[in-house]
């Protein structure tokens, strides 16, 4: 690997980090953090205009002129219109075309992945293998964000025989859109065909964790003929179904509370392990809006309308095959609003097992596990779902956007009304000893 190929990739970081830098000065009103991101990433004009424009708002116009003087030294060509100009190169044969201005376009805008794949193409097709890794490296460090970049750029990769590399993007749309049943399949299919993926950087295998067969067990989409449900993830399979298979059993649930059903995974779970003995209960909550996660640009992005439709034909097919009588009650809804009526309702000390995997807000995980307990009986469990599940941002996690930092302060302020009886990595659960 060159060191050009090393300062380059140098220089997009700098300009990731120098953006990150710039979301905090613009929260915090800061003036020395717009002027650091400036500094940091002053070849990138996006960032020397937005450290300006907050400049001038905090009434430093002199820094914010001297920041655009600078500025100007960088006029030229746009970043879209490099890009473009890119994409037509590496259309004629033009490669080391390609390759310059797909480079300077990524210096002058804020870059993604999309942006880093293409680049690795151009530099396969330009036979430099090392700039093509240090390419991929690049682009799991940055956003994924651009959902027609990455299918141009797995469309490409896998055109050129490097079906292993095109799972790098496809990877990447799949956490951005889980629900995604044809991406979903197209992933698997590579995944099997290309596994351990040892063509690929290390760095790149484990960011994805795409030699790790659970991954695969993950992906793959549940064939609808083996079950009659069509789910598009197997997140309970993963995460949950092992401990219920242990816990419920022993605890024999009768009336069941569930705040987050998304296509019903668990909720036909439920049905058919417990209906199978004795006539159940079920209440569940769920707005099927989506949090944050599932909303344009976020890591698990899915079409909410389609999901609500997923669950209520999953949860019939699975009330028809019950032997016993199925009492589900559907309350579409926010879940501070739906618990209230239950408590209304006098249902205070109802349910026997409660099942908390909504919104991953920790304000709203922690509203749930209160209002939770409050309904739970003595005696009864209460679950936590994606314990250490947390948002990938540009600037790193923050703990008020994910569940681990609600339930821990949940599980302190009760502590002498419950016992944990399990916590694996992504679960917890406990027990209600008292009111």
């Amino acid at each position: 690997m060159n060191s050009f190929a090393d300062s380059f990739a140098d220089d997009i970081l700098a300009v990731e980090r120098a953006f990150a830098t710039l979301l905090a000065a613009k929260r915090d009103r800061s003036i020395e953090a717009a002027l650091a991101a400036a500094a940091e990433g002053g070849r990138c004009p996006q960032i020397i205009i937005e450290a300006a424009d907050l400049l001038g708002q905090l009434g430093e116009d002199a820094a914010a002129l001297d920041l655009l003087d600078g500025g100007l030294a960088l006029d030229g060509p746009t970043a879209p219109l490099q890009s473009a100009y890119a994409r037509h190169c590496r259309e004629t044969g033009d490669l080391d075309g390609a390759r310059h201005w797909m480079r300077g376009a990524m210096l002058r805008a804020r870059p993604n992945a999309a942006m880093a794949l293409a680049l690795c193409e151009i530099e396969l097709a330009r036979g430099d293998d090392g700039a093509a890794d240090r390419a991929v490296e690049l682009a799991v460090q940055l956003r994924w964000v651009d959902g027609p970049g990455l299918r141009r750029a797995a469309d490409r990769l896998s055109a050129i025989g490097r079906g292993d590399l095109a799972a790098v993007p496809l990877m990447m749309m799949h956490l951005r859109a889980k629900s995604d049943l044809a991406l979903r399949s197209e992933l698997a299919a590579l995944m099997r065909a290309h596994a351990p993926f040892a063509r690929l950087p290390e760095a790149v295998r484990q960011r994805l964790k795409l030699a790790d067969p659970q991954t695969l067990r993950d992906i793959a989409p549940a064939t609808p003929g083996e079950t009659g449900y069509v789910f598009s993830n197997r997140w309970f399979e993963a995460s949950a179904r092992e401990e219920w298979d242990r816990l419920l059993p022993e605890l024999k649930p009768g009336r069941i509370l569930e705040i987050g059903s998304y296509e019903g995974a668990s909720t036909c779970y439920l049905i058919a392990a417990l209906a199978a003995e004795k006539p159940i209960e079920i209440h569940c909550i769920d707005s099927w809006e989506g949090g944050i996660e599932h909303g344009e640009g976020g890591t698990a992005q899915a079409d909410m309308a389609a999901v609500e439709r997923r669950f209520r034909a999953n949860t019939a097919r699975a009330m028809a095959d019950a032997p016993h009588q199925v009492d589900l009650v559907i309350r579409k809804g926010y879940s501070h609003d739906q618990m209230a009526k239950l408590i209304a309702e006098g249902r205070e000390g109802y349910f026997d097992f409660v099942y908390i995997d909504g919104s991953h807000q920790a304000p709203d995980v922690l509203f749930d596990a209160v209002l939770g307990f409050k309904l739970l009986r003595e005696n009864g469990i209460i679950a936590f779902d994606d314990y250490l599940w947390h948002e990938p941002l540009p600037g790193g996690v923050d703990p008020i956007r994910s569940p681990k930092i609600a339930i821990d302060a949940f599980t302190n302020i009760y502590c002498r009304k419950l016992q944990i009886i399990s916590a694996r990595l992504y679960q917890l659960y406990a027990r209600k000893l008292v009111d």
